[in-house]
């Protein structure tokens, strides 16, 4: 069952307090369900493929929207290797995604900045709303339990000495610096929580920093994102499920990264599920060093991510 494979495939790979509870199940749930889904979903296509095929884009349909197929498994594996030694689709091709075939035709079109300037923004949340702003009873209570991400800040310092730009930590990373300054850099990073809203995606967000903006909440929804008019060309959501969402019929998956698509960004890193804040500065480093490397955007994160494989315990 397909649907079971994937959500086998998921739990071995994203449900931490699974991993570490059932270590040797998880690893073996790992093999068979991501070797499974290679050879039922794209071993038939990949075996055709001319040897020069470097490059794969898939357009994933339905629940394949919610797995990495990179991670997928191309070939047998002794059950006794370990993570790094495993055989992933990335050690052969760069593996990038698109919601459609339509929407990848649409952005290849489009005018974008070719410098590698970055916005970067990495919020604080343990900061107390003034008396003055208007803010929902909702977003002030869930704002008291978000937690800073030390990291972030050390993924913005890391990133400053790859790439130049403008680079804003602390208050003055809020919603509204951001509309400000979007459409004038070709790189955007963000740093901060999201929070998801699986029965109404469009109201899913990212949680900026509360800095009493009276004409901004700093929650800025999808629905608002995908409104901007961005020439950036490419934006990196270093958040938790930024490429998670809502399945709609007709409309495939609606997710905050799907937002910052129509607002204009040709290029996006999203996460699937709860990311841990040092691992992913470790990540992101790398990413940003490849790409100041000239490496294009797919393969300086499969640089990374085998980097990460590799050296991670």
């Amino acid at each position: 069952n397909l649907q079971e494979r994937i959500t086998q495939f998921r739990q071995a790979i994203s449900d931490c307090d699974f991993v570490h509870q059932n270590q040797k199940l998880a690893f073996s749930n790992l093999l068979t369900s991501a070797s499974t889904l290679y050879q039922d979903i794209l071993s038939p296509i990949i075996e055709g493929l001319p040897a020069q095929v470097k490059e794969l884009i898939i357009i994933p349909d339905h629940k394949l929207h919610f797995i990495p197929f990179e991670v997928l498994l191309t070939k047998a594996v002794d059950p006794n290797s370990s993570y790094k030694d495993l055989p992933y689709l990335m050690n052969d091709y760069q593996v990038s995604y698109d919601y459609t075939a339509s929407l990848w035709l649409q952005r290849t079109k489009r005018s974008i900045l070719q410098n590698n300037q970055v916005l970067g923004m990495a919020a604080i949340y343990q900061y107390q709303t003034p008396k003055y702003a208007l803010r929902s009873t909702s977003l002030q209570q869930t704002r008291s339990i978000l937690q800073d991400l030390p990291f972030s800040r050390t993924e913005l310092f890391s990133l400053s000495n790859h790439l130049n730009g403008k680079f804003y930590i602390g208050e003055t990373a809020s919603e509204a610096g951001f509309k400000i300054n979007a459409s004038n850099f070709g790189v955007i990073h963000l740093a901060l929580h999201s929070l998801m809203d699986n029965e109404n995606p469009l109201l899913s967000g990212l949680v900026f920093s509360e800095d009493g903006d009276s004409s901004e909440n700093n929650l800025l929804q999808s629905y608002e994102i995908s409104q901007l008019n961005l020439k950036t060309n490419i934006v990196v959501l270093s958040a938790c499920e930024t490429g998670y969402g809502n399945l709609q019929h007709g409309e495939g998956l609606m997710s905050i990264g799907r937002a910052f698509m129509y607002a204009g960004a040709p290029s996006m890193v999203v996460s699937l599920w709860q990311i841990h804040d040092e691992s992913t500065t470790i990540l992101m480093e790398h990413f940003y060093q490849n790409l100041a490397k000239g490496d294009n955007k797919a393969e300086a994160l499969r640089k990374a991510k085998r980097f990460y494989l590799n050296s991670a315990d």
